[in-house]
């Protein structure tokens, strides 16, 4: 709850000089920090923060220095009620209000020793931040822990200027002083490759916009840039090798040389790596734009405007293609120092690769049984020319072979089942499944995304196989049911679903099941609503995939054959339509279900968990933000602020996992994002939504889309893609300027009403007021949009979402009349009330009315409670 989340911010901060070494409780992070630090002790007495500070910094190298105070002091300068002025460096620490020491053996003890290096996979990134009376002590190994201390140390600040602000709301005066906790933070990363995948060719992203990403990565304390330059739809990198790259590939939307190092040193004064991204041999179509002597298949070729995968695939038998990659990887380490370079090597169609005689012929010389052993042999090629630069090979899933050498970094887009069996087998990974932030996910699923999860504490004893006792176990039943979930483009997605329920001596059911989707291996879900009797009734049930957090609605009726079922291919259907329904986070899937007739007991294979001594081998997670529906104007609102919990999720220790202290804190770090770091998640929702009124973008209708932005969500998972696939608009030019583009990933509205009914369903009745208000809100507000309706020139879709809003308003508004007065209007009977909810639940468009299964779940509970 936002009033909540504030007061208990409030109530923390004031209570902070009272917490005599207190620690951080196992899964909640005391501070109002994100990354949440590994150990915080907190003391009594404060530090009084001025306008001016002395500062002694020793054993940084001048430009890092430079850019840790320059950046530290813009920071502190957006502050909006302390007026901070400027630091004043000084020469020894005795006169020093802040002191820095970088305990680096290879620098001098000067105060400006040390000399500038880039950062590199593997550094200390360690600090300890002190807060005395007298003393703000900063130490730490290397400079890049200096940055994460900074960076802690500004989050600290602004919420001590915030904590202010709530102590007394109107307050006007310029404060002079800040009052700090004295604490010792000690602090140092769960993982070492931390990062974010920035899409720069399918559409283009300027660099002033990639500079503001790399400040919001720094102050998450990311350290990996994954830069992606090249694929179907474009190249946007200046070749002077092959210039006819750039010039012909790129719409003339390129980055030059020039404009590649200053992003690269701009990362690296902030402790970034940039590791670029050289896709082959697929995703070629834009090479075969401006080379296509290099293509498999010979021929000229238009620029990909679709998007999708294409056939274009480089000729693996041409000595030319090899030189091409050489002088291309040549050109790449100079512009890009770190000692990683990733070659793509995902999706790959083998069709030009199998239909070239050439190629034919070098399968047929090397024995290359098949197209996966002729794309390792490229790989293998590849892999050599980079050794040739000191360059070590990065790859998504598909460039695995276990002759690869072991120093290669797999990156995982196909899951935690992928990346334990390559961490398994000795070589390093990073996952980057469940991070995709092009796609709008609830943070909490990101949160839960943990690459070390499946580990095998106890290897003698784990179980890969759940065994059913296949003898005369009356106490132990197995059903299952084959699942197909239709999409909006491509294969349905299959899957079988087992349930086991054991009855134990006091006639209790205990249920436990196993799903299993496409190739995948059996994961144990969670189970919401247990069966209590053989009744017929929806079975609940919930797991995290690489689609996004699955919520299953099963229709559960008795397991026998009446005269209402009939048997088709060894499976019971029924005659009567089911209630089966998926959720993939907020959008609504069909689900069909046909039961197995009798299974026989069989073996369940689990996914395979990783050995405790190859967790070594997990360097981290990356998030990917891939730009088919992402550009320039709405970069922002899809990145912040919610990539910050991913970088706690890879930067915090994973006992730290309340989400209720994450979405707290989360609130904070949306406003410090905005104000203290200059992001413009808000800035560009509040430019979108005016833009979309044109010439009627008042204030008034302005605030009207941005208050129904709380209430509204983007569909999730790859919905919107696959409805634009549909229309027609799932291409380069399509136009990306509608209401659904500029809306937050996540509402925190939506989050609070969460909490209040949460709250109701545990007796808190007092809530329903607070609901009752915010119904109120939205059908105030639904007068404004319905006037924006007639005056602006919408979308038809738009339109269409604002009637729906109103419906649902009025139902929202019946359902707490009933809670409220335990009783119904005649004409708006439960099953009404239900039946308008789900109607809208179910419609698949870009966009969802997200209170809706909120407002289901409040019928249900006040219709039990009325009982």
């Amino acid at each position: 709850m936002l009033g909540v989340f504030i007061t208990k911010l409030c109530v923390f901060l004031v209570l902070l000089p009272f917490l005599v070494e207190a620690k951080v409780a196992d899964n909640v992070c005391l501070l109002q920090l994100m990354p949440c630090p590994e150990k915080v002790t907190l003391k009594t007495g404060h530090f009084y923060f001025k306008q001016q500070l002395n500062i002694y910094i020793e054993g940084m190298s001048d430009k890092r220095q430079q850019a840790a105070l320059t950046g530290s002091t813009t920071q502190l300068s957006r502050l909006e009620y302390f007026d901070f002025k400027h630091f004043n460096i000084v020469a020894s620490q005795e006169k020093a209000d802040i002191a820095i020491i970088v305990q680096n053996k290879m620098a001098s003890q000067k105060q400006s020793g040390a000399n500038y290096r880039h950062p590199s996979l593997g550094d200390d990134e360690s600090y300890q931040l002190t807060i005395s009376q007298e003393l703000i002590f900063i130490q730490t190994n290397t400079e890049f822990g200096v940055m994460h201390a900074l960076t802690t140390l500004v989050q600290l600040i602004y919420a001590a200027d915030e904590n202010v602000h709530k102590s007394d709301t109107h307050l006007k005066a310029v404060l002079t002083t800040l009052e700090l906790p004295q604490l010792l933070i000690e602090d140092k990363p769960e993982y070492r490759w931390r990062g974010l995948l920035i899409d720069s060719v399918r559409h283009f992203i300027p660099i002033s916009d990639i500079k503001r990403q790399l400040d919001g990565m720094a102050a998450a304390k990311l350290n990996v840039f994954h830069w992606h330059l090249n694929d179907d739809q474009g190249w946007r990198i200046e070749s002077k090798h092959y210039p006819k790259l750039h010039l012909m590939a790129s719409d003339n939307l390129y980055y030059t040389h020039e404009e590649i190092k200053g992003v690269v040193a701009y990362a690296s004064l902030l402790g970034i790596r940039v590791v670029p991204e050289l896709d082959v041999p697929g995703h070629a179509s834009a090479i075969a734009v401006a080379y296509p002597e290099f293509i498999a298949e010979k021929k000229s070729y238009a620029m990909e405007r679709q998007w999708g995968v294409f056939e274009p695939v480089l000729d693996v038998s041409d000595a030319k293609v090899y030189q091409f990659i050489e002088d291309l990887v040549a050109e790449f380490t100079l512009l890009f120092p770190d000692n990683y370079m990733h070659i793509g090597g995902d999706e790959v169609n083998p069709k030009q690769w199998l239909n070239n005689d050439n190629i034919k012929r070098l399968m047929l010389n090397k024995n290359l049984a098949n197209s996966d052993d002729l794309h390792h042999y490229f790989n293998a090629k590849v892999q050599d020319i980079l050794t040739k630069y000191q360059r070590k090979m990065v790859g998504w899933d598909e460039i695995y072979h276990p002759h690869l050498p072991k120093d290669i970094v797999i990156q995982s887009w196909r899951g935690l089942e992928s990346l334990n069996k390559f961490a398994n087998s000795g070589y390093q990974g990073v996952l980057s499944t469940g991070f995709y932030i092009d796609q709008p996910q609830y943070s909490a699923y990101h949160y839960r995304n943990n690459p070390k999860t499946n580990i095998d504490i106890e290897a003698s004893a784990s179980q890969s196989t759940i065994s059913p006792n296949t003898g005369d176990d009356k106490n132990t039943h197995y059903r299952t049911w084959e699942l197909t979930i239709p999409r909006l483009k491509g294969s349905a997605v299959k899957g079988n679903f087992t349930l086991i329920t054991r009855i134990d001596g006091n006639k209790d059911r205990q249920l436990s099941g196993y799903l299993k989707l496409n190739d995948n291996a059996f994961q144990k879900v969670s189970i919401h609503a247990p069966v209590t009797t053989l009744s017929s009734k929806i079975l609940v049930f919930s797991l995290d995939s690489w689609m996004g957090p699955l919520r299953f609605e099963l229709d559960f009726p008795k397991p026998f054959i009446s005269s209402q079922t009939s048997l088709t291919n060894n499976t019971l259907t029924t005659a009567t339509p089911r209630n089966n329904r998926l959720f993939i986070g907020n959008a609504f899937y069909p689900l069909i279900a046909h039961e197995l007739k009798n299974p026989a007991p069989q073996n369940v294979p689990l996914a395979p968990q990783l050995k405790p001594n190859n967790t070594k081998n997990i360097l981290g997670g990356e998030a990917t933000l891939w730009s088919e529906l992402v550009t320039q104007n709405n970069i922002d609102i899809r990145t912040w602020p919610r990539l910050f919990v991913i970088a706690e999720r890879l930067w915090s220790k994973p006992q730290i996992n309340n989400l209720d202290n994450m979405y707290q804190r989360l609130f904070f770090i949306d406003r410090y994002s905005e104000i203290i770091l200059g992001l413009k998640h808000k800035e560009q929702q509040r430019k979108g939504f005016s833009a979309l009124l044109n010439d009627h973008n008042t204030d008034e209708n302005i605030h009207a889309l941005m208050h129904l932005g709380k209430l509204i969500e983007p569909a999730h998972y790859y919905t919107r893609h696959h409805i634009k696939h549909q229309l027609g608009q799932y291409h380069q030019l399509a136009a990306l300027d509608d209401f659904v583009d500029f809306l937050a990933v996540e509402s925190f509205e939506i989050i609070e009403l969460t909490n209040f009914i949460e709250a109701y369903q545990k007796g808190n009745k007092s809530v329903l007021s607070n609901i009752k208000l915010k119904v109120k809100a939205w059908q105030e507000n639904q007068i404004i949009l319905n006037r924006i309706v007639i005056q602006s020139s919408i979308s038809s879709s738009f339109k269409a979402l604002i009637k729906d809003v109103e419906v649902f308003n009025h139902t929202a508004e019946h359902i707490v009349g009933f809670c409220s007065n335990k009783v119904l209007n005649p004409k708006h009977t439960f099953a009404q009330l239900s039946q308008q909810l789900q109607q809208r639940q179910e419609q698949q468009n870009e966009t969802v009315i997200a209170a809706i299964p909120l407002f289901q779940t409040l019928l249900t509970s006040c219709q039990v409670a009325n009982k």
